[in-house]
């Protein structure tokens, strides 16, 4: 029987139940209820063991199990146990299981006391349920167990920059590499991962460590050195290019301004950054060109801690690009090229234990490296933003 003389089959109704699960699995809920009114029923109030069935979890023995007790109409307990799966995932609906159900998540409690933590922690607004549920697959299935309980002891408004941030991707790797400081990774993480820490504490102790193990450690730079717009002297001032992530890193810490929150743009070819430096100490400006369809634009001119710049800098800027800049030359382009031997070593632990991560493949392509870039980037600026707010508190 092909897919479309099964789906003609089906009631309306059950077909109606059918699409609120994940596409890439209704064929599969349709041939289970093709089995019989009993599979019906379960399609409706126990999806978590529809989907456990569709993604074969267990053994053989374990699935016929579960089905010879859904055809004697046992309880859902009981089928749950027969597929070894947690039995309080029967309250949730197919739109809020979107990611695969972890292996770890068992019939009996993988962390003493967490199911019932677990369910006092549900989000009270149906639109966090399907996010958190994706925080709690990734958190129980890879990584250590006390992280689950920190993952989600927060209200539904910080989970939500939690997923922001991919954490559910990248907190579990650094939960795991802060146990293992004997590894390469681990010991590149300034601040290992404790159970007191705050949010912003572990996403900043994130975006350190990874800004660290990818542009110092994993990506080959030395291609970059090679700009087409040369240190120069001109009219007083000294500009700069900045092309290296340490250098926009040393020149946003030496200005107490936001340039470090460009270095993926200037990674990804978005933007050029230039010091421009008088011979005043005051005289000194973070500079942003941007290429709109071939034209190079002054996009941002910023002093210390973001001041405005002099009208005499900024003509002066002005007439450089004129003389400088090629109004055809666009911003820097750039091939991620990856050390793969310290890729490899960099990982291997951790995919040794738990298989790839999805921000951390094996073979990375240009894609996944500009994806991990971004986060840094995110990253850095929730965090600042954190801190003009500490400062806003203080002052209050």
């Amino acid at each position: 029987m092909d897919k479309k003389q099964l789906w003609r089959r089906l009631p309306l109704e059950v077909r109606a139940q059918i699409r609120r699960y994940p596409k890439h699995r209704q064929l599969a809920m349709a041939k289970l209820a093709d089995r019989g009114p009993r599979y019906v029923d379960i399609l409706t109030s126990f999806p978590a063991a529809c989907l456990a069935m569709a993604e074969q979890r267990g053994t053989r023995e374990q699935a016929a199990e579960a089905r010879a007790r859904i055809e004697r109409g046992r309880p859902r307990n009981e089928i749950a146990q027969a597929l070894d799966l947690a039995p309080w995932l029967k309250r949730f609906a197919p739109e809020d299981i979107q990611a695969p159900l972890p292996k770890r998540l068992t019939f009996t409690e993988p962390v003493p006391g967490l199911y019932q933590m677990l369910r006092r922690q549900v989000p009270a607004d149906p639109k966090y349920v399907p996010p958190w549920l994706t925080l709690l697959f990734s958190l129980i299935d890879r990584g250590p167990a006390d992280v689950v309980p920190w993952g989600l002891k927060h209200p539904s408004e910080t989970l939500r920059q939690l997923l922001d941030l991919d954490v559910q991707a990248l907190l579990p790797v650094y939960a795991f590499y802060s146990k293992r400081p004997d590894t390469l990774a681990g010991s590149l993480i300034a601040d290992p991962f404790r159970t007191d820490m705050s949010f912003y504490e572990v996403s900043e102790s994130i975006r350190q460590w990874m800004d660290h193990v990818i542009f110092w450690r994993s990506i080959d730079l030395s291609h970059m050195a090679d700009c087409s717009v040369m240190p120069t002297q001109f009219r007083g001032y000294e500009i700069t290019p900045l092309i290296t992530p340490e250098a926009i890193r040393i020149e946003a810490r030496l200005m107490d301004n936001c340039l470090g929150d460009y270095v993926s743009s200037v990674l990804k070819g978005g933007s050029m950054l230039f010091r421009f430096a008088g011979t005043e100490p005051d005289d000194r400006y973070s500079v942003e060109i941007r290429h709109l369809e071939g034209i190079p634009y002054a996009w941002q001119i910023s002093g210390p801690e973001n001041n405005g710049p002099t009208q005499h800098a900024v003509m002066i800027l002005l007439e450089w690009m004129h003389v400088f800049l090629d109004p055809h030359k666009n911003a820097l382009p750039l091939e991620y090229r990856i050390k793969q031997e310290v890729w490899d070593e960099l990982w291997t632990p951790y995919w040794e234990a738990h298989g790839d991560n999805r921000c951390l493949p094996r073979q990375p392509s240009h894609k996944e490296i500009a994806w991990l870039v971004g986060r840094i980037e995110i990253n850095e600026r929730r965090q600042r933003r954190h801190q003009q707010l500490r400062r806003v508190f203080r002052a209050g």
